[in-house]
């Protein structure tokens, strides 16, 4: 999975790795529902179904990211402010070029849903199959190892994107929190649940 496509410019490299080290940096910083914003993690929220613990609020007083905030701040310090991803894994899919899997380069967007649902998971691919994300209440922002074969999310993987200012709309310099008005997804595009 990590043959590089001729067509990733030098550019486009160096902010995939610059994206890359900014997820690093936040690495066992706590998972919160709705956390993490342009200029790194935050108080999230609960919203009667996700950012619960046992049934307790984790999330209302955990400073920290859910997968779409790290994608946005991972994202927009490579980019020194120019790529301002939505606060929304479902959205940030849109917001650049889809790939192929033997086109994937350290810091591309890599997707997840469930077969026949919407985009709920979004994780930072950091080459040889290893990608860092926030996964779930009550754990931390880490890197998993081998994503392409891991039980839980290798059949879930439904695509990849590689971010540009190019697609990035900049009248909204504010990351967008989408708050699941459907119901069935919140502000990282996770289902009802946390997975």
């Amino acid at each position: 999975m990590d043959a590089e496509p001729c067509r990733a410019d030098l550019a486009e490299r160096l902010r995939g790795l610059a994206a890359v080290a900014a997820a690093r940096n936040v690495l066992g910083t706590p998972y919160a529902w709705g956390g993490g914003d342009t200029s790194g993690p935050t108080v999230g929220f609960c919203d009667g179904v996700n950012g619960y613990l046992d049934g307790v609020c984790q999330a209302d007083h955990t400073v920290g990211f859910d997968c779409s905030g790290l994608a946005l701040y991972s994202w927009y310090q490579a980019s020194g402010g120019t790529i301002v991803l939505p606060h929304y894994s479902l959205l940030q899919h849109d917001h650049g070029r889809h790939l192929e899997p033997d086109q994937l380069i350290p810091g591309d967007l890599l997707f997840f849903a469930e077969p026949g649902g919407p985009i709920y998971h979004v994780g930072i691919y950091l080459g040889h199959g290893a990608m860092v994300h926030a996964e779930r209440t009550g754990t931390v922002v880490r890197v998993l190892d081998d994503v392409f074969h891991d039980p839980t999310w290798a059949p879930r993987y439904v695509g990849a994107t590689r971010p540009s200012p190019l697609d990035n709309h900049l009248g909204n310099p504010t990351p967008d929190i989408d708050s699941g008005t459907t119901g069935h997804t919140g502000p990282s595009g996770h289902r009802s649940v946390d997975p």
